[in-house]
């Protein structure tokens, strides 16, 4: 079938009458070397497809933590020898969360719609053909609903760019909240790249994740406040958008980067020298790291706690008084994390003590991730003490 040119029809445009039109079939898109695919059946957006690896539905399962790389691999030989869908094999393998494999597919439609989208030039093909789903793992998705969150990742994306902005090439980690749980697979790689000190375009080149999917991760850790802004100059512009266009360029799924036991004792010595340098504050992320790794190692585990309290102990003695009260102030510099902003919208409507705020925000952030929100929010003079408690 002729190809037609999806600068001059549009994506929306697409969505809208192609499923109405047809009972059934598959919208190709073609850029480059890359394709990729929307099936459609009785009007709803059944599932999508990519010659991209990093896309692949085993890749999202593998990234998300559903789905272990033993179980990838005895379903990716399967799939190779029957010809039966990824998702239909894992769903009778039974070895995966039926509800993840759902989600998953359901993930890789939006993040095809919005990349296609984001393209702007390119090819399209309507294919009066459909590929042999399971029933028990087809997601059915309104092309309306589709849309809309097509255009709520629209402002997701000048979300991206603005934090690239600041970002820099060697970011800083701050965990000093949260377990092991609350990130998913492939957030804990990024959060051990970087602290093992990659850049950010290390990080890009290192797993096997298209760019758009790994720098939502990394915003969602931005916006904890898990990355913070760090050395080096940040990604232009240009090189945002011509990572979101191009490949992977991996020629088969891969096991996501894994910490080996060389870099674990170069994060180790990482940590000591930390410590012996006084900077509890970023020695706590690092033993984090190390005690998500390794959670029944005693040393790791009570050199965290060690380290906690050293920071409650040093904020206290060194920055501000548990009784101290604090207001806003005209400050420089980027709020960043999402406690910070939490810390300084409250305190724009009232003047409180320290332990005030560590107590009105204690069921949803510890002492310590509240502490470093208010040191970082004054070193950049956003807070001051108040005269009030003079």
């Amino acid at each position: 079938m002729e190809q037609n040119s999806l600068k001059v029809h549009g994506l929306f445009s697409l969505l809208k009458s192609v499923p109405e039109k047809y009972y059934k079939g598959i919208m190709v898109f073609k850029n480059g070397q890359s394709e990729r695919r929307l099936y459609f059946y009785n009007k709803n957006i059944t599932g999508a497809g990519s010659n991209d690896p990093a896309d692949y539905l085993g890749q999202y399962l593998i990234n998300q933590g559903s789905l272990d790389i033993e179980t990838f691999n005895k379903a990716y030989r399967t799939q190779l020898e029957t010809d039966v869908k990824m998702g239909a094999i894992l769903n009778l393998i039974g070895l995966t969360p039926f509800d993840n494999i759902q989600q998953a597919i359901r993930d890789k439609i939006i993040d095809t719609a919005f990349l296609v989208y984001f393209w702007g030039d390119g090819t399209f093909e309507i294919l009066h053909e459909y590929p042999v789903f399971s029933d028990q793992v087809e997601t059915n998705m309104n092309p309306l609903e589709l849309l809309d969150i097509v255009k709520i990742r629209q402002q997701e994306m000048n979300d991206i760019i603005s934090m690239y902005n600041v970002l820099g090439s060697y970011p800083e980690l701050s965990i000093l909240d949260g377990e092991s749980k609350d990130f998913v697979n492939i957030e804990h790689q990024i959060i051990k790249l970087f602290a093992l000190e990659k850049s950010i375009n290390e990080v890009i080149s290192l797993l096997p994740v298209h760019f758009y999917m790994l720098s939502r991760h990394i915003l969602s850790l931005f916006n904890k406040g898990v990355i913070l802004p760090g050395k080096g100059q940040s990604l232009g512009i240009s090189e945002i958008f011509s990572n979101m266009i191009k490949r992977t360029g991996l020629l088969e799924p891969q096991r996501l980067y894994m910490l080996s036991e060389n870099e674990m004792v170069e994060l180790y010595k990482k940590g000591e020298r930390i410590i012996r340098e006084c900077d509890y504050w970023k020695a706590v992320s690092v033993y984090r790291i190390l005690y998500f790794a390794h959670p029944k190692n005693i040393v790791f585990r009570d050199t965290l706690k060690d380290m906690e309290y050293k920071c409650v102990y040093d904020f206290y003695k060194t920055v501000l008084d548990p009784m101290d009260k604090i207001e806003v102030s005209p400050g420089r510099g980027v709020i960043t994390t999402s406690v910070e902003h939490t810390v300084y919208s409250f305190l724009k409507e009232e003047t409180m003590t320290v332990r005030e705020i560590v107590t009105f925000f204690k069921e949803k952030h510890s002492e310590i991730n509240i502490l470093a929100a208010i040191k970082r929010l004054k070193d950049k003079g956003y807070v001051k003490k108040s005269i009030v408690s003079q």
